[in-house]
């Protein structure tokens, strides 16, 4: 993943390419789904990937993606309220 875009899209385009795997018919395990999101943060993104890799229950696929969005919106308001003049 790369900064310059929103985490939400990227989100998507991955699971735009999982679903292309599952219609071949290859199961793919959600833990597998999740951590492959979670493992392909980008670098601005890394003490919430390792917050995230650190957690002691398994997220379910709808849960990152809730937490992500949620985290993406807090990071897009801390980022604003930094740029604005005094």
């Amino acid at each position: 993943m790369v900064d310059d875009k929103s985490i939400t899209e990227q989100v998507q385009e991955f699971q735009h390419i999982a679903n292309k795997i599952a219609i071949s018919e290859i199961d793919l395990d959600e833990n597998f789904h999740v951590g492959g999101i979670v493992s392909k943060h980008p670098p601005s993104w890394k003490e919430y990937k390792s917050k995230l890799l650190h957690k002691k229950e398994d997220l379910t696929l709808e849960q990152l993606l809730q937490h992500l969005q949620i985290e993406q919106e807090i990071q897009y308001r801390d980022n604003n309220i930094l740029k604005e003049p005094p």
